[in-house]
């Protein structure tokens, strides 16, 4: 079912962290997904594919990955064999994989592989595979029942109502048509530092603090650290001096240098670090996170671990840009006005994402029926005989993933499995690729299941037209053989391999490339209907190409 693979791994200082990059960086950490930070591309040698399962030799904490990633010393990633996971799928195993933590704590980082191998978990089985179906629709039921945590939080937080004043969207206008009158203002002319010293002196501060908050060790602490607002411990009151309504500023640390974090409550510091606050008045904590935003804009790019970002003659003479009245006066009032406007503006997006998660969720949520069950290894070279019964009959559409889906409209499984049906392979291409692939008139086109369910079978064999298109300029062509599923070595040569990569057998396709199928009123858009798959080649019924 699974295979283990170390990987390529590079440290940390090989990469640029920015927030707005695009691939994770994995470490031994168990925080955050056990991602460090993102980082920009750096070449296909280290990348690892995503739809895995990452997990680090420390905590020995499973996480799901659903993008593409690097990753630091001592990770492994765990890869599907025979089915693909998705986000779904991934939740489900990490869950199961996690209630070994600790027994795989125990084990030598060389002895893990031959260790979760050997490990057995229980699943729901169907069709002499795994029902990858009921996990999902499982999995999506949790992810219904636990919405209200998100309605909780609103609530708490008075984020319900996110009708904008008149205030705020006269001042998003204001932004967005560029009217703002900016002047650039030296750090040490709005910002004084904060003394914030340990107060336990002859001891070491490493000794008094704590990685979770108790009542004792109550007060969150800065570290150079990104993330979680730069806390990493907590410590006690009387140890540390607080503030509140402050920003904090990162002075030190190979991706965290020059980070600001602003805090509402009592913080102090612990290491690397230091805070300041607004001059001249009391200032909404809102301000703030403007604030924030201004001076890490300004210092983040600029100082790191060798240049670190130190107040007294560095921080302190740089100079930030801030909005202004009509006076020339910087205008607190405007950047608090924002800050109320854009926490409307992401809670909207915050509310349409739930939303839209119960509604798709409830549709799927899981029926009733429980499935068969059978203990399963992971190890490959071991085979499991589950208990295999007939298939449940369905009256929603059938759609079973795969890296050929099928997916067919308004077609219950007696009828694929008792009916010849007029089913059409759609193989989007790009025009290069099409130019060669359609002329060829035989096409091996590669399946990565092993195991593939009595309808997967009959959806396969009942194609009866196979269309290029690449949503546009769609064209059919008649199939003049029945499908046939074989294995790799039995692919006659005369055949063109497609989706090669990974797969374990094969779909053979014969059709006569001079003469394309007579098919009116094609409409491809019309079949994109699941985002998932548009780009995948997927089996679907004639009527859902035509127009109505």
């Amino acid at each position: 079912m699974f295979c283990v693979e170390s990987n390529p791994q590079l440290n940390q200082e090989s990469f640029f962290f920015s927030e707005n990059a695009e691939y994770p960086y994995f470490t031994r950490t168990v925080n955050n997904n056990g991602i460090l930070g993102y980082v920009e591309y750096l070449d296909k040698e280290h990348l690892i594919k995503g739809d895995s399962i990452a997990v680090g030799m420390l905590g020995m904490q499973f996480f799901y990955m659903g993008h593409d990633f690097y990753a630091g010393q001592f990770t492994k990633t765990i890869f599907a064999k025979g089915f693909t996971l998705n986000s779904q799928l991934g939740l489900f195993f990490i869950s199961l994989f996690n209630q070994y933590q600790e027994e795989l704590k125990s084990v030598l980082v060389r002895d893990f592989e031959e260790k979760f191998l050997s490990l057995e978990i229980e699943l729901p089985i169907r069709c002499n595979q795994i029902d990858s179906d009921y996990i999902e629709k499982y999995v999506n039921g949790l992810i219904v029942d636990n919405i209200f945590l998100i309605n909780s939080f609103l609530d708490t937080h008075s984020l319900t109502d996110c009708t904008l004043t008149a205030t705020e969207e006269a001042a998003l206008q204001q932004l967005l048509r560029d009217e703002v009158t900016w002047k650039p203002v030296p750090m040490n002319t709005v910002f004084t530092p904060l003394k914030a010293s340990y107060q336990r002196k002859g001891t070491r501060r490493q000794d008094h603090v704590s990685r979770i908050r108790t009542k004792e060790f109550c007060l969150p602490v800065i570290c150079a650290k990104r993330g979680n607002n730069g806390i990493m411990k907590f410590g006690r009151r009387e140890d540390f001096t607080a503030h509140s309504n402050v920003l904090s500023i990162i002075y030190n640390g190979a991706i965290a240098a020059g980070l600001v974090y602003a805090h509402e409550e009592d913080v102090g510091i612990f290491t690397d670090s230091y805070l300041i606050k607004w001059k001249d008045e009391d200032i909404p904590f809102d301000v703030n996170l403007f604030l924030k935003t201004a001076i890490q804009k300004k210092i983040y790019p600029i100082y790191s671990r060798e240049q670190k970002a130190t107040w007294q003659n560095r921080v302190e003479n740089e100079e930030i840009y801030l909005p202004t009245d009509s006076n020339g006066e910087i205008d607190v009032e405007f950047m608090q006005t924002i800050v109320h406007a854009e926490k409307k503006m992401a809670v909207r997006k915050v509310i349409a994402y739930k939303n839209d998660i119960v509604k798709e969720v409830t549709a799927n949520r899981a029926q009733a029926i429980k499935p068969h069950c059978t203990t399963i290894p992971l190890h490959p070279s071991l085979t499991y005989n589950p208990v295999e019964f007939e298939p449940m009959m369905a009256a929603e559409d059938i759609f079973i993933e795969g890296s050929v889906p099928v997916d067919l409209p308004k077609t219950e499984r007696s009828q694929l499995l008792d009916e010849k049906l007029s089913l059409v392979l759609m193989y989007v291409i790009g025009p290069k690729a099409r130019k060669k692939t359609e002329v060829v008139g035989k096409i091996a086109l590669g399946i990565k299941e092993e195991f593939l369910s009595k309808e997967q079978v009959a959806a396969y064999k009942s194609i009866k037209y196979l269309m290029f298109h690449y949503w546009s300029n769609p064209r059919a062509y008649l199939l003049t053989k029945e499908p046939t599923l074989v294995n790799k070595d039995s692919v006659p040569s005369d055949y063109l391999l497609r989706m090669e990569k990974d797969a374990v057998k094969f779909l053979l396709l014969d059709y006569n490339p001079r003469q394309a199928a007579d098919l009116d009123n094609l409409n491809i858009l019309k079949t994109q209907r699941r985002g998932e798959i548009r780009y995948l080649p997927f089996v679907t019924t004639l009527d859902s190409i035509l127009d109505e």
